[in-house]
């Protein structure tokens, strides 16, 4: 038998060069398999691994996918919102792998979906909770998975001592990115009560703060606009002098 993988002499996910039928930055692993599953539940489960699908599969969670050994791109959020408008987010809960799920968020909102954080035990994967609970039990925490938001806010405060003017400075700032990308402004709103209380907030300070991160991302989001070259009218076929 060749060495690879299984002997241990190649790395556990061995990513293939990009090709012309294979671009790993619009590829879903799995997707395929998942469609059906997709559209019956109405979700999108999103893992981060080629074994984490295998596993959830072996365990009857179907609308599983997995990105191919890169990071998430804003064309895996277009394919993802051709099924769905729903994404729960299952990456492993290692520093790496929530650092991860947390840059995937602002592309997910960028494109209007509905973006929910499955937690897991610490050290676990969806591989291994599955492994050793069973899909009933994955399934269980796939519906009890909180918000983007609620998950994030809970996350900001931990990493964050609120309690000093910095920590709070450094909790608001872990926010406001994702919640500026929530379009619609009711549920933008919504939000500030629970973002306030659990930093120990001025609400009018938090309030102003929240008016200039949507005025930079409306900048931004312009400039991202002005700097696309407009797509070229075909000209006309010629038709020779009359």
């Amino acid at each position: 038998m060749a060495p690879g993988a299984l002997d241990g002499t190649e790395p556990k996910y061995l990513n293939s060069p990009k090709a012309p039928v294979y671009q790993k930055s619009k590829t879903l692993y799995g997707l395929s398999w998942a469609k059906e599953a997709i559209r019956k539940e109405g979700r999108l489960v999103l893992m981060e691994g080629y074994l984490d699908v295998a596993r959830a599969l072996e365990n009857g969670v179907n609308e599983v996918v997995a990105t191919c050994g890169t990071a998430l791109t804003a064309a895996h959020a277009r394919l993802i919102r051709r099924f769905t408008d729903k994404v729960v987010l299952n990456f492993d809960q290692d520093d790496a792998g929530q650092n991860a799920a947390r840059k995937s968020l602002d592309l997910l909102l960028e494109e209007g979906l509905k973006v929910h954080v499955v937690e897991l035990p610490a050290g676990d994967d969806p591989d291994t909770f599955l492994k050793a609970q069973g899909g009933d039990a994955y399934r269980a925490r796939l519906d009890a998975a909180p918000s983007a938001m609620d998950w994030l806010i809970r996350r900001s405060a931990t990493e964050n001592d609120t309690r000093t003017p910095a920590g709070k400075a450094g909790y608001l700032n872990g926010l406001l990115p994702v919640l500026s990308r929530i379009d619609n402004a009711v549920e933008r709103m919504a939000w500030l009560p629970a973002i306030i209380q659990t930093g120990g907030l001025d609400a009018s300070a938090t309030r102003e703060e929240l008016r200039r991160a949507m005025a930079a991302r409306a900048t931004a989001v312009r400039t991202r606009a002005e700097a696309d070259p407009p797509l070229s009218r075909p000209r006309p076929p010629w038709t020779g002098a009359s």
